[in-house]
């Protein structure tokens, strides 16, 4: 039998690596945003090389959705991987995160303006 870091440090062997309320935003916001992009489980989990069902478990908070999970999201929806972080998370008063928060909320014409506007700002 293989044992866990965790199992080999508490001494016990069915260790259960629980989803938290935390885990839970995670997955909702995953799923809101696989929604809003108009792709199904297939596709995502397709791209991710899962199954369906394990896409299903990550957004119900079933399962725990792991940082390089949250990745392959992003990557698989073509979005910015703070898309995916829950608000609840991000730091907004620091200004880089509020920047790229507000930045994920542009549609694609008002980008190509405030880059015009940032680029003379820059000058």
């Amino acid at each position: 039998m293989r044992l866990s870091i965790c199992s080999i440090i508490l001494g016990v062997q069915n260790v259960v690596s629980r989803s938290t309320d935390k885990d839970k935003l995670f997955g909702e916001k995953a799923k809101h945003e696989r929604l809003k992009a108009g792709k199904s489980r297939r596709e995502v989990a397709g791209y991710m090389d899962i199954s369906q069902q394990q896409l299903e478990k990550y957004e119900t908070a079933e399962n725990r959705i792991s940082a390089g999970k949250l990745v392959e999201i992003a990557a698989a929806l073509k979005i910015n991987i703070l898309q995916v972080v829950p608000l609840e998370f991000l730091d907004l008063e620091n200004v880089d995160n509020m920047a790229i928060h507000l930045w994920t909320k542009l549609s694609y014409q008002n980008k190509k303006t405030a880059i015009s506007v940032l680029r003379e700002m820059a000058k």
